[in-house]
C-alpha cells in the first residue's frame, strides 16, 4: 500500500511529472506513459537498423504503436478509477490519467469513455473529503479541456458548468485563506486558478465566461490573501496574462484593478512571475495613459523594472520587457515625473 500524502494531488502547475503526482503512479502505467513522449524524438530522416524498411512508415508505425499505448493506459487507469471506493485509489487513477492525456499528440483522439467523464470530474472536485482526488480531478480536467476542442465548447463556451464552479471554489479558498493562513488548501487553489486559465486559452468565449463569472476578481483575490504563494503566484499572473491576451477583456481588467496587483507581482523571485506579468502589463497599458500613470507611481514596480535592467542575473526577456515598459511610461511628462518619484521613494524606503 502507498502512503498518501500531499504529494499524491498532481500540481499541473509543474508539468505533471510521476515523482510530482503520487509514490508508485509511475511504476503502475511507467511502460505506458514512457512509451508516450518518447514517440516525439522518432527522426525521419534516421534509417532503421532492422532493414530497409521506409522511415517515413517506420514513424507510422511507431506512432500507431504509441496511440494503441495511449488508449490501452487510458482504459487501464478508467478501470481503476472505477473500481476505487476510496481517496487514495482515486487520486493515483486521477493522477495517471492527467499525466497521459499531457502527452497527447496531433491526431490522437481522445477515448470518448474519458470524455464522458466530464460530469464525474465535476462532482469529485466539489467533495472536500477527497482532499486528493479533487485536486487530481482539476489536473485531468485542465488536460482535457486543452486537448480536445468539443469538450473545452460543452463545458465552458456554451454552457456554465465549469467555469462559475471554479470560480465559487476559489472564492471559498480565499476566504478561508483570510481567517487563518492554516485553513486552506494552495494545491487547490493553484489548480482551480489553472483550470480558468485554460478555460481561457480555449477561445474568446473562454475569456469572456471567466470575467462574467466574476472570475478575474477571485484570482485578484487569492493574490493578495496570499502574497507569500509563489506558485499561485505564478498561476495567478498565468491566468491574467492569459486574459489580456483578449483586446475585448483589457478594459474590464483595468477596472477590476489588475495593474496594482501586477504592480505587487512584478517584484516576485519567480522568473516565470516577472515575464508574466511584463507581458500583460505590456498588453494592457499602452491603450490607457491612465495606467501607465497608476504603474508609475507604484515603487515596488518601478524598483523591480530598474532591477530588472540592472541585475545581470536577470534573463533577457526580463530585461527586453522592462526596458520597453519604462520608456512607456515615460513616454509623457506626467508618468515620467511620477516614476522619478517612485524611484526616490524607494531609494528613501532602502
Amino acid at each position: 500500500m502507498h502512503t498518501v500524502d500531499n504529494s499524491m494531488a498532481v500540481t499541473i502547475r509543474l508539468g505533471l511529472k510521476a515523482e510530482d503526482a503520487i509514490m508508485g503512479v509511475e511504476t503502475r502505467i511507467g511502460l505506458a506513459v514512457a512509451a508516450i513522449p518518447g514517440i516525439s524524438t522518432v527522426s525521419v530522416t534516421r534509417r532503421s537498423h532492422s532493414g530497409d524498411m521506409p522511415e517515413l512508415l517506420q514513424a507510422s508505425m511507431s506512432a500507431t504503436n504509441a496511440s494503441a499505448a495511449f488508449r490501452d493506459a487510458v482504459g487501464e487507469e478508467l478501470a481503476h478509477l472505477h473500481a476505487s471506493s476510496d481517496d487514495a485509489g482515486k487520486a493515483r487513477a486521477l493522477a495517471a490519467l492527467a499525466l497521459v492525456i499531457s502527452n497527447v499528440e496531433d491526431g490522437w483522439l481522445v477515448p470518448s469513455e474519458l470524455l464522458a467523464m466530464a460530469p464525474q470530474l465535476l462532482d469529485l472536485m466539489q467533495n472536500p473529503s477527497l482532499l486528493h482526488s479533487r485536486k487530481n480531478a482539476l489536473a485531468l480536467l485542465a488536460g482535457l479541456i486543452t486537448v480536445d476542442e468539443a469538450t473545452w465548447r460543452c463545458l465552458v463556451a456554451e454552457s456554465d458548468a465549469l467555469v462559475p464552479l471554479l470560480v465559487n471554489l476559489l472564492e471559498d479558498q480565499v476566504q478561508q485563506a483570510q481567517r487563518s493562513a492554516l485553513g486552506w488548501d494552495v494545491g487547490l487553489a493553484v489548480n482551480l486558478v489553472t483550470v480558468m486559465t485554460a478555460a481561457a486559452q480555449g477561445g474568446q468565449a473562454g475569456a469572456h465566461a471567466v470575467l462574467h463569472a466574476s472570475g478575474l476578481q477571485a484570482v485578484l483575490s487569492a493574490c493578495l490573501a496570499a502574497p507569500d504563494q509563489l506558485q499561485l503566484q505564478e498561476a495567478a499572473a498565468d491566468a491574467l496574462c492569459q486574459l489580456a491576451s483578449y483586446d475585448s477583456c483589457r478594459t474590464t481588467m483595468l477596472e477590476q484593478g489588475v495593474v496594482e496587483v501586477l504592480a505587487a507581482l512584478l517584484p516576485s523571485p519567480n522568473v516565470e512571475t516577472r515575464v508574466r506579468c511584463l507581458l500583460c502589463l505590456g498588453m494592457l497599458l499602452p491603450s490607457s495613459p491612465p495606467a501607465q500613470l497608476q504603474l508609475a507611481r507604484q515603487p515596488c514596480a518601478v524598483r523591480a523594472l530598474m532591477a530588472n535592467l540592472q541585475s545581470a542575473d536577470v534573463d533577457g526577456d526580463c530585461k527586453g520587457l522592462s526596458r520597453e515598459l519604462l520608456t512607456l511610461l515615460t513616454s509623457s511628462e506626467a508618468s515620467k515625473q511620477a516614476v522619478a518619484a517612485s524611484l526616490r521613494a524607494a531609494v528613501a524606503a532602502v
